[in-house]
């Protein structure tokens, strides 16, 4: 019925309207000015383009975060070149355009080797990726293209290793630098992600070739440790921001759930302490 009744449009109309590609609407530079006060602590979150929730919170935080890295950069299969995923994040760059530039966040793009459809880091094509100077040069100059082009601040290097990766440190560093000459004398800057494992000759290398260190939660001292999932699951999936009633309503019970859980983790560990002594 419906089909039938756009052709019966399309019939009658005298002119049609181009059609509008995604892909072919022009970026706008994007990044902002807002820099955090003398002082205080900057506030930064991160954008994915595959969870509408991000994007909910995207405009919900926006006015409060002084940084936000966009998910957008994995190295592709085989090690060759990255995927960029930038189609996807035009809603994203549609909203940040909305506020003034003086109170836009600062935006950087992400490169890493996580593949979300095994959700682990890949290892092996990210080895194939950083040991051939024309993979690295191919990678870099698409990174360089999509900073251009949205007109972001710069780049967030995130690459990690699941398993035992000899040198991944040393390799890293040559594209980070590599990365770096490309960039710094376009005025963008360059942030890098720094493991947990990282030795202190390592961080000091870290530290004197990239503007921004990232460091990662373990990196900090704080381990989670065990952890447990209270969820429900949802009766409606639209973007949005809130609870609905009926999430409300079992808010206190997932509470109290909460708060029983932890007052057994904490008796046991109090048992573990008398045995131990």
């Amino acid at each position: 019925m419906a089909r039938r009744r756009f052709q019966q449009a399309l019939a009658t109309t005298k002119r049609v309207p181009p059609a509008r590609h995604v892909n072919r609407i022009p970026s706008i530079p994007s990044n902002g000015q807002k820099q955090a006060a003398a002082g205080s602590p900057v506030v930064g979150g991160f954008f994915v383009n595959w969870d509408d929730n991000s994007y909910a919170s995207l405009a919900a935080n926006l006015k409060d975060l002084d940084v936000v890295v966009l998910e957008w950069g994995f190295v592709a299969g085989g090690g060759d070149s990255l995927r960029l995923d930038t189609l996807n994040g035009k809603r994203a760059m549609a909203r940040i355009l909305q506020e003034p530039v003086e109170k836009r966040p600062r935006l950087l793009v992400m490169v890493s080797n996580f593949d979300s459809t095994k959700q682990e880091f890949g290892t092996s094509e990210l080895r194939s990726l950083l040991v051939r100077p024309a993979a690295r040069a191919r990678a870099i100059a698409q990174l360089t293209q999509v900073v251009q082009a949205n007109g972001l601040a710069g780049v967030l290097v995130d690459f990690e290793a699941a398993t035992n990766f000899p040198h991944l440190h040393e390799l890293s560093m040559t594209f980070t630098r590599e990365l770096a000459a490309a960039l710094h004398p376009l005025d963008k800057s360059i942030a890098y992600a720094t493991p947990s494992y990282a030795t202190n000759a390592e961080l000091r290398e870290i530290a004197s070739t990239v503007d921004q260190v990232f460091a990662m939660l373990d990196s900090m001292g704080s381990r989670p440790g065990r952890s447990l999932v209270v969820a429900c699951e949802p009766a409606d999936v639209t973007a949005g921001m809130g609870l609905s009633d009926q999430v409300r309503e079992a808010l206190p019970h997932a509470v109290r759930a909460v708060e029983k859980i932890l007052e057994q983790g904490q008796r046991k560990k109090e048992a573990d302490n008398v045995h131990a002594d």
